[in-house]
């Protein structure tokens, strides 16, 4: 890129890069959302449940989460006090920033997307990225605004890969055989949820009884579920995400999804969620 390439690539719009503080409305957020941009956001005061695709994590001060587009989220039982910094990055410029890491930095970033912040910790970060950073933002007469603000944000990922690295190591975080079940299983769930929702299907690939699958999960996970659970909360979570993101009619949705029809959709639904589909979907509007 030459310097006129550069200066030309100044103009930063909002909806590529965004970097403010949100307090969040506890009615405001307690259904599933797939993510149309990537964001890095640290908690600061309250706390909240969290879930991203499959995983439980419980968000409490200092807290940070780096979440990439398409992802699903969901934040449940939010504290009134709840508020949390953030930075929200378009999928086009996350990309961009990414681009020059290799494929494992990016994917270790995803599977490791959250990070406990040392309250001593917490002011040195805070001035060194996140001002920073809003600084350069506000700064838009910087004929190199955008490619500065690239080059800060591609510095933040290598700090947050050594600290989480350097953490692991601290604190002897190496997975045992049942984590590694638990996050195999998880992967397979989100690739074959439309076609496979027994447990067997799942045990199966992964060389153990549906029993002893259970077993694992119930004991990892925060809220005790059985495989089963896992399984139907997350076609559960794909179904709302449909009903209030898409305009399929529930009978579209139904054969997505391979239902063996409209009635049986229904059911499933309505026995996990209290509604029928055609309740939830007039709810969220």
């Amino acid at each position: 890129m030459g310097l006129d390439d550069i200066i030309e690539s100044a103009v930063l719009s909002d909806d590529e890069f965004l970097i403010k503080p949100f307090f969040l409305e506890a009615d405001k957020l307690d259904s599933p959302l797939r993510l149309r941009h990537g964001y890095v956001c640290i908690c600061r005061e309250g706390r909240a449940e969290f879930v991203l695709n499959m995983n439980h994590q419980s968000v409490i001060k200092n807290k940070l989460f780096i979440l990439f587009p398409n992802e699903i989220v969901t934040l449940h039982n939010i504290s009134s006090d709840f508020s949390f910094l953030f930075i929200r990055l378009s999928s086009e410029f996350m990309s961009e920033i990414l681009f020059r890491f290799p494929p494992s930095f990016v994917g270790f970033i995803k599977e490791n997307f959250y990070f406990q912040m040392p309250e001593e910790e917490f002011d040195l970060f805070y001035n060194e990225f996140f001002r920073v950073l809003e600084y350069r933002y506000n700064d838009t007469s910087n004929l190199c605004r955008r490619e500065i603000i690239a080059n800060l944000l591609r510095n933040f990922f290598l700090d947050i890969y050594n600290k989480i690295k350097r953490n692991e190591q601290l604190s002897h975080l190496a997975r045992s055989r049942k984590n590694l079940i638990m996050e195999q299983f998880c992967e397979l769930v989100m690739k074959n949820f439309k076609t496979s929702r027994e447990v067997a299907f799942y045990a199966d690939k992964l060389f153990i009884t549906p029993k002893y699958l259970s077993m694992i999960l119930k004991e990892l996970d925060v809220h005790s579920r059985t495989a089963k659970e896992w399984i139907d909360n997350y076609t559960i979570t794909e179904i709302k995400l449909m009903l209030k993101s898409s305009s399929l009619s529930i009978l579209e949705i139904s054969n997505e999804l391979n239902f063996p029809n409209l009635s049986f959709l229904c059911k499933y639904f309505k026995s996990r969620t209290g509604l029928t589909p055609k309740e939830y979907r007039r709810q969220m509007k």
